[in-house]
């Protein structure tokens, strides 16, 4: 049976056929190379984005309804008693609505193309903010079953090999902390081994769903990971150069928050946008596909789900 593959290729996309059933091979520095480049080739469109993701932000520092919620970090770095306030409830419930529209704009840029991301109704934009939603949550419980259920199990092996040794449970504290950072590590790459469902949403094709995700990304889970955090160490790095270098002094020397917010910005989006053009790469890469539509030239096939 042929299956279609699309995958990158520059500056466009092309069908691949892949007639056998052979692993397909992914470099993990050709990802995280290719994905800064992606990320280069819509600097423009980008850019746009990540000023249109702060403004709501800016909007309500200059209305103060953050500086509650500001002062609320504080005092919990400071380890003092923080004080919670209703206005704090914007704050709370508007990042994660920005962060659920930038992820699917983002994914339809570097999917789609420039020319593309943006042909979408306000029906088609709610349907998919609606679905990221419904998958997000369903992937937070599921992670949270799972680690609860990872804890209690290990927890209690602990406890009974303690208890036959003679050992108090003390003793197994850096075996203890060992083990928790290895199942937040495996959460991790479950949870990303399930993302490419999010890039189909954006894509608007038929959902993927989570399980057929994590079907695909087999046997690349750590190289999904390992390229994820290759190509996040950089940003991250300039994002720290630059706080303490250039927007430390500034903010020291009068230049008001909202200014750099918005210049800043695409700095502040960079993180979750190099997270997505890898999670973009590996989705063409290992999910498969109808064939293009090359009447329209959009992406219009749905994808090949699967029982597992």
């Amino acid at each position: 049976m042929v299956a279609y593959v699309a995958v990158f290729d520059e500056e466009k996309l092309f069908v691949r056929m892949n007639q056998d059933q052979t692993p397909i091979d992914i470099s993990m520095t050709d990802v995280v190379q290719k994905s800064y480049v992606l990320l280069w080739q819509n600097i423009k469109p980008y850019i746009a984005l990540s000023v249109v993701f702060a403004l709501p932000f800016v909007i309500l520092s200059l209305t103060g309804l953050t500086e509650p919620f500001v002062q609320f970090m504080q005092d919990f770095q400071k380890g003092q008693q923080p004080t919670f306030h209703m206005s704090m409830f914007f704050v709370m419930i508007l990042n994660p609505f920005i962060t659920m529209i930038a992820t699917v704009l983002l994914f339809r840029l570097f999917l789609l193309g420039q020319k593309d991301f943006l042909k979408i109704s306000v029906p088609g934009l709610i349907r998919m903010l609606s679905e990221t939603f419904k998958q997000g949550a369903l992937l937070l419980g599921l992670s949270i079953i799972a680690m609860l259920c990872l804890a209690f199990i290990i927890g209690l092996f602990i406890s009974i090999f303690a208890k036959l040794a003679g050992l108090g449970q003390e003793a197994f504290g850096p075996l203890s902390g060992i083990i928790a950072i290895a199942i937040m590590i495996s959460l991790l790459i479950l949870i990303l081994r399930t993302t490419m469902t999010f890039a189909s949403i954006a894509e608007e094709r038929k959902t993927l769903p989570l399980k057929s995700s994590f079907y695909y990304s087999r046997n690349h889970g750590s190289t999904l990971t390992i390229s994820v955090f290759a190509a996040l160490m950089p940003v991250i790095l300039i994002q720290m150069l630059v706080t303490s270098l250039i927007i430390a002094p500034l903010l020291q020397a009068g230049l008001p928050t909202v200014l750099t917010t918005i210049i800043f910005s695409p700095l502040n989006v960079a993180p979750l946008a190099i997270v997505i053009a890898v999670i973009s790469q590996f989705y063409h890469q290992l999910v498969p596909f109808e064939p293009l539509d090359h009447s329209s030239g959009r992406m219009t096939g749905q994808n090949t789900d699967i029982s597992v």
